[in-house]
């Protein structure tokens, strides 16, 4: 039985982080510029909601690559959410809910 692969929006076909690298770095260059990371970002939702699971798990100095990238883009900055940020949202989301009697 084979285990189907899902594809990363991230990823390419041979499944390379795509969001990796650092600029200046010869042993890590970025594999995608700088426009084709905000084009995703702002034309697919599953471009942004896999971002935010994918930065975490990256090196700090691609996360502070891409971090700066974001701050340079405002419409963007608001992925830069720390842990206590998207806490907050979903207990919010959770507490907004109000209780259902039947």
């Amino acid at each position: 039985m084979t285990r189907s692969r899902t594809k990363l929006y991230w990823t390419d076909d041979r499944g390379v982080n795509m969001l990796k690298g650092v600029e200046d770095d010869p042993d890590n260059p970025p594999r995608l510029p700088e426009s084709a990371i905000l084009y995703a970002l702002r034309m697919s939702p599953v471009a942004r909601q896999q971002f935010a699971w994918i930065v975490p798990n990256l090196l700090p100095e691609e996360q502070d690559r891409l971090e700066e990238i974001l701050q340079r883009n405002p419409r963007m900055s608001k992925l830069l959410v720390d842990d206590q940020t998207v806490e907050d949202r979903f207990q919010n989301w959770w507490n907004s809910r109000g209780i259902r009697h039947s």
